[in-house]
């Protein structure tokens, strides 16, 4: 059967406006995505430790559903801990709403944080007095440095590796060799530094590509390019491994393809 013109020309209209529909409100706003992850490691320990992972809110969000949708699917799970790896902020015009959303974490477990690099975009020499006002309520905030969690297990923080204010060999200084490392940063490319030296590495910053294609992949991955193969999910280097979290928020376009959202939930076993 045929299909006439005007048709035809319906269809791809009508096409259009759902895929238009899909990139600019479902993905980015209302569909979440969230990742339960077991890894398992050799050290023969016998802990099990349940960590949510949440990145790149980006505030002002504007209209969405994902971030209550987290903060519940949060609750729901009751993990030991929350990890949050930076870009908290696309604005200044969002720190109270960043902060709203960073104290309902924090109610839920013990929340630990690093900076991205908006949060220096968008506060500047302001980000420490920032980093303040969510220690005063219960978000710990790990600037190159480290903090024994139970054990020989210590989580570890850098500052931003995307604009070179990270200082792994600091957060390090303190931590015993064979203690195991949990290390949270904003940026992937810190596997450079960090590999065969932490257990895991946990990071955000590339919104999975935010927009990714069929056959394709992301069209942009801001990292420098030899770290752009990082862009989702996990991946194991050397002895080390690293996982890549989607974030909640967008950056620059409001726009999500084939990329939801994303909260991840893991079960480590060491």
């Amino acid at each position: 059967m045929k299909m006439s013109r005007r048709r035809f020309i319906s269809s791809l209209l009508a096409l259009g406006g759902l895929a238009a529909i899909d990139v600019g409100v479902l993905e980015p706003r209302v569909v979440l995505s969230v990742s339960e992850v077991e890894l398992s490691f050799d050290s023969g320990w016998g802990y099990t430790l349940t960590v949510a992972h949440v990145s790149d809110i980006h505030m002002p969000s504007g209209p969405s559903l994902v971030y209550e949708q987290a903060v519940k699917r949060v609750e729901e799970r009751r993990p030991d801990l929350i990890v949050f790896t930076g870009d908290s902020l696309s604005s200044k015009a969002g720190k109270d709403e960043a902060k709203e959303f960073l104290f309902r974490l924090s109610e839920l477990a013990p929340t630990y944080a690093v900076w991205g690099n908006w949060d220096y975009y968008s506060l500047g020499h302001r980000v420490p007095r920032y980093g303040e006002e969510l220690e005063r309520e219960g978000v710990e905030v790990l600037m190159n440095e480290a903090i024994r969690l139970e054990g020989e297990v210590w989580i570890v923080g850098v500052d931003d590796p995307y604009t070179a204010r990270d200082d792994l060999e600091k957060a390090l200084s303190r931590v015993p060799r064979e203690a195991f490392k949990i290390l949270l940063a904003h940026s992937p490319q810190v596997i450079g530094e960090a590999r065969d030296r932490v257990d895991l590495v946990l990071a955000g910053h590339t919104h999975g590509g935010q927009v990714r294609l069929p056959l394709i992949g992301s069209l942009y991955v801001p990292l420098p390019r030899q770290y752009r193969g990082y862009v989702s999910g996990l991946y194991e280097v050397g002895g080390t491994k690293l996982y890549v979290n989607r974030g909640l928020g967008t950056s620059i376009l409001p726009v999500r393809f084939l990329c939801p959202p994303e909260l991840t939930i893991y079960t480590l076993k060491f």
